[in-house]
């Protein structure tokens, strides 16, 4: 009896406390309630995607962001957004736009409007649609794991937007504001999805789906798959035979066809754009075949391990047999997974690699047509991204329940969320300005031309001239391998360079050259040749050379200069003639180009000149809103504070 007593207070000594369980179980209870609460959800995942970003709020304007932005800014206000913005009324011969993009231009417009050339303003913008974007993938991944009887889908819905949150791909869609359609596409993306979803409740939510599929074509043209992906659903959740079925699909159909109709009265049609492929299409079927098995394989690696960042992709995509059968056996284990997934009725498998494998065709198409400048891009996978992410955490979360144990998952997404964010934070340092993107761009891919032409401009803009001129000379010893236009620019870069240094006589060398090259180069021919003779003090020649430019083509920057000339006469003969001459080319100059500030100051000096101190001080207020160098921030300071 003593002996069972013992062995009984042993076995009570090992076991733990009641309140110890109670405090377990009532924690986990904790942690299931704010997983179950979709608005904390929400918020959390809003606050990581947007903390994640506040390093690129620090970041200037780069690449396209300086020509279509910070160069355009004149024309970035409410007065261009108007019906002509979607749809002109007649498309000029030759002049038509590959990218219809009229919400991404609101954006941009609307950005302008409220933060005007602030480069940080921008970037906000572009970290909150993250953001928002976030938060509706997972209403859309929790949609569709109910609709798919997924068990533990509040679970899997928060592991994916952690994921997408991070994901280190998206550093090219978030800090590079050029690319901000792609973000915008996938908001209206997943809306339409999430509407789409629950129109099988209410037929009603079918106008909003059809409203955010026209939305995400507006933004961006990736969402020419949207379709794919609701045929897929129907298919996977065996609702694809359903009257209703026909009338939306008919209902969406027309969208589409009214997006390509719209798009075709202003802007490159499809037809079009498929005239244009010229080489490619000559290249035959089995060509361009191989080549778009071979961007599967590139993007479905750089998907699953989404670390090696580029900004400019220098890959070929032809040729070696091994890859293209790697390529194929690749995209059959997808499919056959997929399969598997369907006939086991777990279904979440299967949509996910739908979901990839879909949205990656635009992706491929851009290898093929002539649509971007690089081939390949890390900001094609902002949406493809998603896929992966939600595919990525069902597994995690699958992986825990074999282990039996709940937090091997959890530990599993930390890990692997936190590899993600130490990547993306600091990714973003590459984006901080041109001179740190193109030298990165450059080390990635040394034998990308278009990268060193960019990384040359780059360095000629922070002074190093040498250094850009050598930069110049290299891309332009591969000629052969550029186009007409790169040729131009490199040519530009070298003369441009050769005056930086005071080597004259090699500019012009090179400008002959470019002329030779394009006889369109005509009008900058003879504003550069203008702008040699200044630098020589041969005024009288510079004057010519100025004066044929316009003649050619009304350049501002030869009305300024022209004006510079005059402004010069009338300070040495003190001449009022001069002065007025030189009001009048500052004036044409800025009628072409209003935020021309550098002529705003000049054109304020001489109104100070002919004694007109109000048009002085209009000038230079104008010239402080859009100075683009401190030495005109100064003058126009100056001159505004003269009384």
């Amino acid at each position: 009896m003593g002996k069972k007593k013992a062995k009984s207070r042993k076995i009570q000594e090992h076991q733990p406390p009641v309140e110890s369980a109670a405090d377990l179980s009532g924690n986990s209870a904790r942690i299931n309630s704010l997983i179950g609460n979709k608005l904390i959800v929400a918020i959390f995942l809003f606050l990581i995607s947007f903390l994640v970003f506040i390093p690129s709020l620090s970041n200037d304007f780069v690449w396209d962001d300086v020509s279509y932005i910070k160069a355009k800014a004149s024309v970035l206000d409410f007065s261009h957004i108007s019906p002509e913005l979607f749809v002109s009324e007649v498309k000029k011969q030759g002049d038509a736009s590959k990218y219809f993009r009229p919400i991404y231009q609101v954006s941009l417009i609307l950005d302008n409007e409220i933060w005007d050339t602030s480069a940080f303003g921008f970037h906000l913008t572009s970290i909150i649609l993250h953001s928002i974007s976030t938060v509706l993938l997972y209403f859309l991944a929790l949609l569709l794991l109910s609709e798919f009887k997924v068990k533990g889908r509040g679970v899997i819905a928060l592991m994916s937007c952690i994921l997408f949150a991070l994901y280190p791909l998206h550093v090219e869609s978030v800090s590079f504001i050029s690319a901000r359609g792609d973000i915008l596409a996938a908001i209206f993306f997943f809306l339409s999805l999430i509407f789409y979803i629950l129109s099988y409740k209410r037929l009603f939510y079918l106008l909003p789906a059809g409203i955010c599929f026209l939305l995400s074509f507006l933004s961006k043209e990736i969402a020419i798959v949207l379709p794919i992906l609701i045929l897929g659903f129907d298919l996977i959740s065996r609702r694809f035979v359903s009257r209703t079925n026909l009338i939306k699909y008919t209902i969406l159909g027309l969208i589409a066809l009214f997006y390509f109709y719209v798009r075709s009265k202003s802007y490159l049609a499809i037809g079009e754009l498929v005239g244009q492929m010229g080489s490619a299409i000559s290249q035959g079927f089995a060509q361009i075949l191989e080549i778009s098995l071979n961007a599967y394989l590139y993007y479905i690696v750089k998907l699953v391990f989404p670390y090696n960042l580029n900004p400019f992709i220098d890959v070929t995509l032809e040729g070696g047999l091994l890859r293209l059968i790697i390529s194929i056996i690749l995209i059959l284990v997808l499919c056959t997974a997929a399969i598997i997934s369907v006939k086991k009725k777990e279904n979440i498998t299967a949509f996910s690699i739908l979901w990839i494998l879909a949205t990656l065709v635009p992706a491929a198409v851009v290898t093929i047509l002539p649509l971007a400048i690089t081939k390949l891009a890390d900001r094609f996978l902002y949406i493809p991204s998603a896929g992966i992410c939600i595919l990525f955490a069902y597994l995690l979360y699958e992986l825990g329940k074999r282990f039996t144990i709940k937090w091997v998952s959890f530990a599993l997404t930390a890990v692997l969320a936190l590899s993600f964010a130490v990547v993306t934070v600091d990714a973003q340092k590459i984006w901080k300005n041109n001179l740190t993107l193109w030298e990165y761009a450059v080390e990635q891919s040394p034998n990308a031309l278009g990268a060193k032409i960019n990384y040359a401009d780059a360095l000629r803009g922070t002074g190093r001239y040498s250094e850009a001129l050598k930069f110049y000379l290299e891309v332009q010893s591969n000629s052969s391998e550029l186009t007409e236009r790169a040729k131009i620019t490199t040519i530009q870069g070298i003369v441009i360079s050769s005056i930086d240094i005071g080597n004259y006589q090699n500019a012009e060398k090179w400008l002959d050259v470019g002329l030779n090259y394009n006889k369109k180069y005509l009008a900058q021919y003879y504003y550069m040749k203008g702008f040699i003779s200044l630098r020589k003090n041969d005024e009288e020649s510079a004057e010519t050379y100025l004066l044929q430019s316009i003649e050619t083509k009304r350049n501002p920057n030869s009305f300024y200069l022209l004006g510079g000339i005059y402004f010069i006469k009338g300070e040495k003969e003190k001449s009022l003639d001069n002065y007025k001459q030189a009001e009048q080319y500052l004036s044409e100059a800025l009628k072409i180009n209003p935020r021309l500030s550098r002529a705003d100051v000049l054109l304020a000096k001489t109104y100070l000149a002919l004694g007109d101190k109000h048009k002085a001080k209009v000038h230079a207020q104008s010239a402080l809103r859009h100075a683009d160098s401190p030495d005109v921030v100064n003058e126009a300071k100056s001159i505004l504070q003269m009384k």
